[in-house]
């Protein structure tokens, strides 16, 4: 059923109004919610697609240093992205090779802190340096922008909560 609610507003559209049972007013308000819902989850994987083509990036420069750069020079550090329990986790590890085998250890940024200390890099190779702060600088960012999607459907639930006991005392003739 779609109305025009703009127009519902008006104080001559007394009438109109009258035509309006609370089940249309939960339903409108019940199917607003889910699309809220939608378009934030939707939002939610954009982050994730946006923070996965940075770290894209950054292994294909890294796989140029192999491949090309110095042997010396060989990247130290990776990223990965991934979604858990609906929010964003870029995060970086220290990769170390023993008798040529990688063994990697995840680095700590802190439960808090929306991006990784400058000094978590201290041992990157000067390239990885200027790479994993180009990263880190778009991966904060989008930290952020989880940060607040979550805090977005943490505020819906409670609208839908709300919702739920307004229209839970209407009799359905309202």
């Amino acid at each position: 059923m779609d109305k025009d609610w703009a127009a519902l507003m008006e104080a001559k559209a007394t009438a109109e109004r009258q035509q309006i049972s609370g089940q249309h007013l939960a339903k409108a308000a019940r199917d607003c919610i889910n699309q809220m819902k939608t378009l934030a989850e939707e939002e939610l994987q954009r982050l994730v697609v946006e923070a996965q083509k940075e770290a894209d990036n950054f292994w294909a420069e890294n796989h140029y240093q192999r491949t090309h750069g110095n042997q010396e020079e060989k990247g130290k550090f990776g990223t990965r992205v991934r979604l858990i329990h609906h929010s964003l986790q870029a995060t970086w590890y220290r990769n170390y090779f023993i008798r040529k085998k990688p063994y990697s250890v995840h680095i700590r940024k802190g439960s808090r802190a929306a991006r990784y200390p400058e000094s978590a890099f201290a041992k990157a190779n000067e390239w990885e340096k200027i790479l994993i702060k180009l990263v880190e600088d778009r991966y904060a960012l989008l930290r952020q922008r989880s940060a607040v999607l979550s805090r977005l459907r943490a505020v819906l639930a409670e609208y839908e909560r709300l919702l739920a006991e307004s229209f839970a005392k209407y009799s359905g003739s309202c």
